[in-house]
């Protein structure tokens, strides 16, 4: 099924809104897990002391690309078919991608290094920018 954008016209698939929503009051539960900073009174710990700082957000971002991912292999299956095979030639650039990638380079280093001279920025904004 397409979804085209007309003027006038809703352009998100049915159900979006309320998937958005689902996952928002989701982020909002894990993250009243924890010892609460105002009062010092441990939340869903469930005398868990691996859960009294609270859920770590690296883990809960690498949980959700885990938990996405296993449910598609189980939701797919694996079939003979779906594999896919890739033949490696060579890692050499050729002329016509180092055309096609020059004007970004450039423009990147440019940003790159205008964002990373600025104190308190940090190469991280830079590389995030570029």
């Amino acid at each position: 099924m397409t979804w085209s954008l007309r003027t006038g016209e809703d352009f998100s698939p049915p159900g979006e809104y309320l998937k958005a929503l689902l996952m928002t009051a989701l982020g909002l539960m894990l993250s009243t897990v924890g010892t609460d900073l105002s009062a010092g009174v441990q939340r869903f710990t469930f005398g868990r002391m691996d859960l009294i700082d609270g859920i770590s957000f690296l883990l809960l971002a690498m949980a959700t690309f885990a938990l996405s991912e296993a449910v598609m292999m189980v939701l797919k299956g694996q079939r003979e078919t779906d594999r896919i095979s890739l033949e490696v030639h060579s890692m050499r650039l050729t002329r016509d991608e180092i055309r096609s990638i020059a004007p970004v380079i450039v423009r990147s280093s440019i940003l790159g290094f205008l964002v990373g001279i600025l104190p308190g920025a940090g190469a991280t904004i830079a590389s995030f920018l570029a």
